[in-house]
């Protein structure tokens, strides 16, 4: 049974400014906290993304209960890392149910949050969404309905269009197609294919901005490929193969892109070229890290998280040599015992930056595309390893990091 844990890592910045220091763990809602339909079958709150925005951080709530069943609402919670304390935020619209089972969610350039509400994985239920969060007053501002067939995961927020992947990839390759930000409608054009190898399943694993264009992850039981699109149009610029089972993705900030792959437990870190994309294993994990999860990019440094032994992981990509990389614990229950509960968190040494939403749109977007990262500089270097908490040298802003994909029909 896979465990939840919930992580926030912490890279040294530079300045004299210290944020005041987190409060050591924090504990999640209990599902009768969260408008559960049956009052007497509540149920877990089974954290998904997790994004950061106003100086808070803010986490996707399933609110599932075994099966998984979707036991109420969906919930955004704001946590305030220095005091512990939460803000609910319920996505479920006037009846409750206009948003199950949300998984991303992403802060846009102009300090939105959007976050994917996949429902029940029937594709035809009305709880299948994309809403739209102000950070500033906590309160959903709008909400676009997916259409029939299609089942939305993960969460791209570019400065025309919401991208997101279409779950829902039976009998057909997977999927992206895109919402409107002036309409906040899903666009009429036909979906996007992004492909890849598979033996018996496929589904886009993951979608995110970065350095202005759309990156789409296609992740299979026996591969994995990363697509580059124009974040206007959709078209495909390039695509390069990533490992089996890929479930996350990240950009560094020379503009290279890292993937952990859960088939083999490998970080591929992915370089944007002049004629495509080039991509390399940058590293093998022990193996005893198992169902790498989630990874998280600051600076250089890179955060993963691998819930099948409850640790995250932080490595030095510049560091020469062998690999360095140092592991910490989570909190989450030994397996068998279910869930965690808990969210654990290590000293920040600098503050979160907070960015005004500017007014929902109600004209021609602007031009508010996420700046491109600067060049590289010099040639890539080569990871090196120490012991358990070798540690290495952080970047210059927090890192966060969410274990635990769980998701309601997903496969795995």
């Amino acid at each position: 049974m896979k465990r939840i844990a919930l992580l926030l890592l912490v890279a040294a910045c530079g300045g004299t400014y210290q944020a005041p220091p987190p409060v050591a763990s924090i504990a999640l809602p209990d599902g009768s906290q969260l408008k559960p339909y049956d009052p007497a079958q509540p149920g877990q709150a089974r954290p998904q993304g997790l994004a950061q925005a106003a100086g808070r951080v803010y986490v996707t709530l399933t609110n599932q209960r075994d099966g998984p069943v979707n036991a109420g609402p969906g919930f955004l919670a704001a946590f305030v890392p220095s005091t512990g304390a939460i803000t609910l935020i319920d996505l479920g619209g006037s009846d409750g149910k206009q948003c199950q089972n949300p998984g991303s969610v992403r802060t846009s350039a102009d300090g939105y949050l959007y976050a994917n509400c996949s429902g029940n994985f029937s594709g035809t239920d009305a709880a299948r969404a994309i809403v739209e969060v102000n950070p500033l007053s906590n309160t959903v501002t709008r909400r676009a309905v997916i259409p029939d067939g299609r089942i939305p995961n993960g969460v791209a927020a570019a400065a025309r269009k919401i991208w997101t992947g279409d779950a829902m990839a039976i009998s057909r390759p997977p999927t992206v197609f895109s919402i409107d930000r002036t309409t906040f409608t899903a666009d009429a054009t036909a979906p996007v294919p992004v492909d890849c190898q598979k033996s018996t399943y496929s589904y886009v694993a993951d979608v995110m901005t970065i350095g202005g264009d759309v990156y789409a992850l296609c992740g299979s039981d026996i591969s994995g490929e990363l697509y580059r699109l124009d974040p206007d149009t959709g078209a495909i610029k390039a695509h390069t193969r990533v490992g089996p089972i890929p479930t996350e993705l990240a950009g560094l900030d020379d503009g290279r892109i890292v993937v952990v792959n859960a088939g083999d437990n490998t970080l591929t870190v992915v370089t944007p070229t002049a004629s495509g994309l080039d991509a390399r294993t940058a590293l093998t994990f022990a193996s005893g890290t198992l169902n790498l999860q989630d990874v998280r990019a600051f600076g250089r440094t890179v955060f993963t998280v691998a819930t099948g032994n409850n640790t995250a992981q932080r490595i030095d990509l510049d560091a020469q040599g062998a690999r360095k990389w140092s592991r910490r614990r989570t909190s989450a229950r030994a397996p068998g015992r279910g869930t965690s509960s808990r969210w654990t968190t290590r000293r920040p040494s600098c503050p979160i930056a907070a960015r005004t939403p500017s007014p929902p749109r109600t004209g021609s977007p602007r031009n508010d595309r996420l700046p491109r990262p600067p060049p590289r500089r010099g040639p890539a270097a080569t990871p090196r390893a120490s012991g358990a908490d070798g540690g290495a040298q952080g970047g210059d802003r927090r890192a966060v990091a969410l274990g635990d994909r769980r998701r309601l029909g997903r496969a795995r």
